[in-house]
């Protein structure tokens, strides 16, 4: 049991006066003394005792990774765990996937988010992680992470990476197989969607070369590569990737997080041959290449379609370029992104006209009274088309792109 005891050094009479050397005595000698211990006779079952008070005790210890187990003894030792329990160790080792703890009642899962498994790098080697026993968050009972991740978060992560300022290009003086890439900021996110935010990229990427700032898998063909920005939470490291997937790409060992930024068409089969572009953003800029040869015959009133499966990507948006005829006339051309245009839509949708001796637009190449044009554009066959209509009846007529928008 508990006993107190209080006692005062003196009382002033009823006729002492009070002064500030007599009050200052009277508190002096104020004496209050706790005597005996506390027990389960004295509080509810499990409270304090004389150890649990110890400095620290509860709150701090070391945690060793076995695996992916983090092992804290703690004093005194744990023999339960309870909701509300609130622990803290210090990692000697950052994480590598999903990790537990034991902290002498058995391990637990830790988990962040309301009930997510941790990912490599949310622990860091050296990092102080406090945590929180919840027993039906998950089953079998999870301690709920309390501390920062050692990861840094975004607020947002589309698979197409959202980027701020973003600029890429082929590399001077190796541009069929390298290509430059900046950004102040690319949203990047790993399997479970949680974001990373990259700030400050700068890439050099070689479709020759494997792995990390390379091809993830295979060799070069001639195909559209996807190029993808990688993060490595553990080393802390951006990259750029090229792959054949624009949804999966193999990654390299201990990198979890990507963003889709570009997509670019190699030439050669079996070696190097990058097409040139240019790209801000999504935007981007490539060599004029021809979807409808010159001198190509077009019949009045009916909608073509092409396939600019090597020109334009299958997860592009719209594509832009030239349209004209190879003879110079007056003409009428409709461009359209609908894949199966009804027998009753109009022919006039996306309606272009050019004038025979067009003195300001004049010759393009072998177009003659170019006029530009920008298009959605879909898929067919899994190839990137586009429709065409001759309003007129022009014997002849051409279309070129020169870029497109992912």
């Amino acid at each position: 049991m508990l006993s107190f005891n209080f006692s005062f050094g003196r009382l002033l009479q009823s006729t002492e006066k009070l002064t500030a050397a007599k009050f200052n005595a009277i508190v002096k000698g104020i004496v209050a003394t706790l005597n005996g211990t506390v027990g389960t006779s004295d509080l509810n079952a499990g409270a304090v005792t004389a150890a649990k008070v110890t400095t620290d005790a509860y709150w701090y210890a070391l945690g060793t990774l076995g695996g992916s187990t983090y092992s804290a003894a703690y004093t005194p030792a744990i023999s339960s765990y309870t909701d509300g329990l609130v622990l803290a160790f210090k990692a000697g080792t950052a994480n590598t996937s999903g990790a537990n703890l034991d902290a002498g009642a058995g391990g637990k899962q830790i988990t962040k988010h309301a009930g997510q498994a941790l990912e490599t790098g949310d622990i860091l080697a050296g990092q102080i992680v406090e945590v929180r026993f919840n027993s039906s968050l998950v089953a079998g009972g999870c301690f709920e992470m309390l501390s920062l991740q050692g990861t840094p978060e975004a607020s947002v992560a589309p698979l197409l990476g959202s980027a701020r300022n973003l600029n890429a290009t082929n590399s001077v003086g190796s541009p069929t197989s390298t290509i430059t890439l900046t950004a102040d900021e690319i949203v990047l996110k790993n399997s479970v969607g949680t974001p990373y935010l990259a700030r400050n990229v700068n890439l050099t990427v070689n479709i020759t070369a494997s792995g990390a700032n390379g091809l993830d898998t295979g060799g070069v063909s001639q195909f559209f590569y996807y190029l993808w920005v990688i993060y490595n939470p553990t080393t802390q490291t951006v990259a750029g990737l090229f792959s054949l997937s624009r949804t999966a790409p193999t990654m390299p060992a201990g990198y979890t997080y990507k963003a889709l930024v570009s997509a670019l068409w190699n030439n050669n089969v079996g070696s190097a041959g990058l097409r040139n572009f240019i790209q801000m953003d999504r935007s981007v800029a490539i060599d004029e290449q021809f979807v409808i040869p010159a001198g190509t015959a077009g019949s009045n009133g009916v909608w073509n379609i092409w396939t600019a499966g090597t020109i334009v990507p299958p997860n592009a948006r719209k594509c832009r370029g030239n349209m004209g005829t190879s003879t110079n006339a007056a003409f009428a051309m409709a461009v359209c992104g609908m894949p199966s245009p009804a027998a009753t839509v109009t022919p006039n949708v996306g309606l272009v006209r050019g004038q025979a001796g067009n003195a300001v637009l004049g010759a393009f190449g072998t177009f003659q009274n170019a006029v530009p044009f920008e298009v959605e554009v879909f898929l067919q066959a899994g190839n990137a088309c586009i429709q065409v209509n001759m309003v007129d009846n022009v014997a002849k007529y051409c279309l070129s792109v020169s870029g497109y928008t992912i």
